[in-house]
């Protein structure tokens, strides 16, 4: 018995739609916006992230989060000085704008600065000068972490797949 041709069309459209949005949905769920998030301590010495992998040209920004909700006196770190990054994984660091370099190549908080990724392996070691393993009780943890806009984009490739099916629905 064979289907008539409105019925082939249909069948058609429908595994299209399934498969677009299985496919948008799996490229944009693995794509790395986020490849550091680890807890670290904030004494004299290193902080090393061994390697990680980032698979897409986004724009991440290297910053050490203290929660605000663990306890008196983590909402600040002010008093954190880090070695100045210049390169990871061969990319260039952008100095932190808006907290200013105390000595020469220190840098003073949390924001340690930013860089334009390309797909491949990286490794990220930083140099803690203050003593401020004071706020290990507030679980500092190492962050880089791609712009609003690049998850913005990720979330688009989604919705346009959502889109996409919704029209062949309309067309069926």
């Amino acid at each position: 018995m064979r289907l008539p041709g409105t019925a082939r069309v249909g069948i058609f459209a429908l595994f299209a739609g399934i498969s677009v949005v299985g496919v948008g949905f799996y490229w944009a769920n693995t794509r790395t916006l986020v490849p550091v998030d680890i807890p670290v301590t904030l004494a004299s010495g290193h902080i090393q992230t061994g390697d990680f992998k980032i698979n897409v040209k986004a724009y991440f920004s290297i910053q050490v989060r203290l929660p605000y909700d663990a306890g008196p006196g983590c909402g600040e770190a002010s008093s954190l000085r880090t070695r100045r990054l210049s390169s990871i994984g061969g990319q260039l660091i952008a100095v932190p704008g808006w907290e200013e370099p105390t000595e020469s190549g220190v840098t003073r908080g949390t924001y340690l600065g930013s860089f334009w990724s390309k797909p491949g392996l990286y490794n990220l070691d930083i140099e803690v000068f203050s003593s401020t393993q004071s706020l290990d009780h507030c679980r500092p943890r190492i962050q880089i972490e791609a712009s609003y806009a690049d998850f913005d984009k990720e979330e688009s490739i989604q919705a346009y797949s959502f889109f996409f099916v919704w029209f062949v629905k309309l067309w069926e």
